[in-house]
């Protein structure tokens, strides 16, 4: 049964009309020292925080906007070198603990490899965020030795193709 919900977790990408339906998520009151409000990040979105464009991609359940996560590329200046984060990503509480976090980066991982043509993703997580963490490294993703400015510990994960069947996880 669970895998039919997992079905209907769909990845779409938002704009600037978004922007109240955002709003509107909320995370667990233990996690709001793990992530900053909805508002604040579609102010960095809107602002192009750390000089990067940023990406939202909506994470729905059927129709209904359940979360969102906000993507970009760094482009370091004078250098051929790039890094794509993934640098927030948030479920409603009301719809945390079914799985739906899981299966939305699932489904966003492969998609951000297409759009920003890279075999790497970086994000970044602070240490007591131990719910998260797990999460993303059940789906691949190593913590590093280095921090970002603000402290959180920097994870990656490479771009993995099975030589069998040609898919990308």
């Amino acid at each position: 049964m669970k895998e039919s919900f997992m079905e209907n977790i769909l990845i779409r990408q938002l704009d600037n009309n978004s922007s109240e339906m955002i709003k509107e998520l909320r995370v667990n009151e233990f996690q709001s020292a793990f992530i900053e409000t909805s508002a604040e990040c579609l102010d960095d979105f809107k602002n192009n925080a750390y000089s990067i464009r940023w990406s939202i991609s909506g994470v729905y359940f059927h129709t209904q906007l359940i979360g969102f996560a906000m993507h970009g590329q760094w482009k370091f200046r004078f250098l051929p070198y790039r890094q794509v984060w993934l640098d927030r990503f948030m479920i409603d509480a009301k719809y945390q603990g079914k799985g739906y976090g899981k299966r939305a980066l699932q489904l966003l991982i492969p998609q951000m490899y297409d759009k920003y043509h890279c075999k790497k993703i970086y994000l970044s997580s602070k240490e007591a965020n131990v719910y998260a963490i797990k999460l993303y490294e059940d789906l691949g993703f190593k913590k590093t030795i280095f921090k970002d400015p603000q402290g959180e510990r920097i994870m990656t994960r490479k771009k993995k193709t099975d030589a069998r069947t040609g898919m990308v996880d």
